[in-house]
C-alpha cells in the first residue's frame, strides 16, 4: 500500500485491475450465497472463536517487503482490528494487542470491508500447480554492474540488487478466479484461509474493483490484474479432475 494516511495504497482507484467484463464461470461449484456484511454470516463464529481462528493465521505472509514502505512489512493495529497487507492483498482480523498500532494506511477511505455483499463458498479448484523456482537474473537497474551509474569512479551501490549485480525473479503465473484475473500465488494464498468465501463482482462493476472475501476469523480484499501473464493456468476443475 502506498504511503500516507489519506489512502490505502495499492487499493486506490486507478491501481492495476482486470478488464471491466467479468465472466462468472464456476457457478455450479459455488454455494448459493446470501447478502450479509462481510463480518457476519450464519456460518462464521462468534467473536471469541473468530479471534482464536485469526490467531492461527500467519499474517506475515500477507505483508509486503517494500523498503520504501516499512509500515507494511508487519501486521498492524488500526481502529480496533489487526491488518496485514502488501498493497495488493489485505486482510483484517480481530484486534490483538501484541501488534503495534499504525495509522499510515487509512483503509476505510478506499475499502468498505463491512458493506453488505453476496458471499459464495470459494469454488472448487484443480490441484494447484507446484510453485516455480525463483531464479537469479541480471539486475535490470544496473545491468549487472552492482552500482548506480556508468562512471567507473562512482561506487554508489545499486539499491535494487544491493551491489550483487543480480536479483531474484519470481515466476509470474496468472489465473482466473471469481471472474477476474489474478496472480496465481495470491489465489493460492487465499485458499490457505479457513472456510474461504468470495463476493464475485458483477459484470458491470466499475474498473479497479477489488475482489472481497471473508473467512473464519476475518475479511479481506484482493486487487485483480489488468491482463494475464505470459504463463496463464486454468484452476477450474474439469469433470475428471481431482478437486481440492
Amino acid at each position: 500500500m502506498e504511503a500516507g494516511a489519506d489512502d490505502a495504497g495499492g487499493f486506490r482507484e486507478g491501481h492495476a485491475q482486470a478488464g471491466g467484463e467479468v465472466d462468472m464461470t464456476g457457478g455450479k461449484d459455488m454455494d448459493q450465497g446470501t447478502t450479509t456484511p462481510a463480518s457476519a454470516s450464519s456460518g462464521h463464529p462468534a467473536a471469541e472463536d473468530a479471534a482464536a481462528a485469526a490467531s492461527a493465521i500467519d499474517l506475515k505472509q500477507f505483508c509486503g517487503d517494500d523498503d520504501f514502505r516499512p509500515y507494511i512489512r508487519a501486521p498492524f493495529r488500526y481502529k480496533g482490528h489487526v491488518y496485514a497487507t502488501d498493497g495488493r492483498v489485505l486482510i483484517r482480523v480481530a484486534d490483538n494487542q501484541s501488534y503495534q498500532s499504525s495509522d499510515k494506511v487509512a483503509v476505510e477511505k478506499v475499502l468498505d470491508l463491512d458493506a453488505p455483499r453476496e458471499f459464495l463458498r470459494a469454488p472448487a479448484t484443480k490441484q494447484f500447480p507446484k510453485k516455480r523456482p525463483v531464479e537469479k537474473v541480471r539486475c535490470p537497474d544496473c545491468d549487472g554492474r552492482g552500482t548506480d551509474h556508468d562512471c567507473e569512479r562512482c561506487e554508489c551501490t545499486c539499491y535494487s540488487c544491493k551491489g550483487s549485480g543480480s536479483i531474484e525473479e519470481k515466476p509470474e503465473v496468472s489465473t482466473i478466479f471469481g471472474g477476474q484475473i489474478f496472480d496465481l500465488e495470491y489465489v493460492r494464498l487465499l485458499y490457505t484461509l479457513p472456510d474461504l468465501e468470495i463476493a464475485p463482482n458483477p459484470a458491470d462493476a466499475p474498473m479497479f474493483t477489488p475482489l472481497f472475501f471473508r473467512f473464519t476469523g476475518g475479511v479481506g480484499a484482493l486487487m485483480p490484474m489488468r491482463e494475464q501473464y505470459k504463463i496463464h493456468v486454468d484452476i477450474s476443475p474439469s469433470k475428471d479432475a481431482a478437486i481440492t
